[in-house]
């Protein structure tokens, strides 16, 4: 069985970082002015009508985007009809949109 404990002693350390394991990974999307004023700027076209926000099923970085994404418009006063979660072949990647019967969905997808 592995030993979990260690130490780890630090001297005169200014900066970095010490520690016994570092993970890194894929910072998680989030809403900057740019991508708020695509959003806006798409969903003027389907002001009354039916708004969609789908990510890919299973990806919770996805499905985090994906609420930034229904409250940005409903904080802007925009009815999110249904928030889903989808299982596509290819799988999703990215974010995109495009129109459904009688609206727009928007399609976020794996990063």
């Amino acid at each position: 069985m592995p030993n979990d404990n260690f130490n780890v002693n630090s001297y005169n350390q200014h900066g970095g970082i010490t520690a016994g394991q570092v993970n890194i990974g894929k910072v998680p999307r989030s809403l900057l002015p740019p991508i708020i004023q695509q959003i806006l700027g798409i969903a003027a076209e389907y002001k009354g009508k039916k708004i969609v926000v789908s990510s890919a099923f299973g990806d919770s970085e996805a499905y985090d985007f994906a609420l930034q994404i229904k409250s940005l418009l409903e904080s802007n006063a925009y009815t999110v009809e249904s928030m889903n979660q989808k299982m596509t072949v290819p799988p999703l990647k990215g974010q995109s949109f495009g129109p459904i019967d009688g609206g727009v969905e928007f399609l976020i997808g794996s990063q």
